[in-house]
């Protein structure tokens, strides 16, 4: 009985000498005019199926050697506590829920989560129990010596916040993702990170469902995101965001 592995080499290998035949039939139809058409035919067959990917490839290798740049401006001044005076989440934290929210402001992992920083304001998407209108709302965040105290407001008035700015290009096929650190009062950037995400294949794709790329669970293959945003983290010494 064939295993995975052994069917999907199988699988591909069969598919490259299918491309070398075409490629050379190419060359015998065209090889009085075209000298190198059957080797231009056999390249464009056997790479088709996986343009994306190689061109997801070639963006990932020039960001990785060229524009993953994260920068420190400036860092935010500190109260008298030495910790921020206050933070806001909400441009960062759209996708958060009531429940993993609440989760994370127990006195266990207060510390651990939200290390030295005054959180002032959180945005959170409540479930249709907690909120008949389905609407997001903003809640300020005061944490003192006995457990985590929060009421809604209408206008944030955080010294600090952590927004993205995301783009898409090449028909989706990548996307890039800034994450700056921004003064409300200065209206300065203090500190800027970045990710790459690329858009994962379709499973309907040949490579897919003929040529068996794919994981154990058919997710499409895919190039993996790339990442440099440590130093946001690193100017509010969080652990996490």
């Amino acid at each position: 009985m064939l295993t995975w592995g052994l069917l999907v080499i199988i699988v591909n290998v069969v598919y490259l000498l299918l491309s070398m035949l075409i490629g050379y039939l190419a060359y015998k139809f065209f090889k009085h005019k075209y000298k190198h058409i059957g080797k231009i035919v056999f390249i464009v067959v056997l790479f088709a199926p996986f343009w994306d990917l190689i061109i997801q490839k070639g963006v990932k290798t020039y960001y990785q050697a060229f524009k993953m740049e994260a920068k420190i401006y400036a860092y935010p001044e500190l109260d008298e506590n030495g910790k921020i005076e206050s933070l806001d989440f909400i441009e960062s934290t759209k996708k958060q829920t009531i429940t993993s929210f609440i989760n994370h402001l127990n006195l266990n992992r207060k510390e651990r989560t939200f290390q030295n920083v005054n959180i002032d304001e959180f945005s959170i998407d409540y479930f249709r129990k907690y909120d008949f209108d389905n609407r997001i709302k903003k809640v300020r965040i005061r944490f003192d010596d006995i457990k985590p105290q929060f009421e809604y407001i209408q206008i944030g008035t955080a010294r600090y916040k952590v927004v993205t700015n995301s783009k898409k290009y090449l028909f989706d096929l990548y996307t890039v993702n800034e994450y700056l650190l921004i003064d409300n009062k200065t209206d300065e950037t203090l500190a800027k990170d970045m990710s790459v995400g690329f858009k994962k294949g379709s499973k309907s794709k040949f490579r897919n469902k003929l040529l068996l790329w794919k994981s154990a669970n058919n997710s499409a293959f895919r190039v993996g995101s790339i990442r440099k945003n440590g130093i946001i983290k690193q100017v509010l010494k969080l652990k996490r965001i």
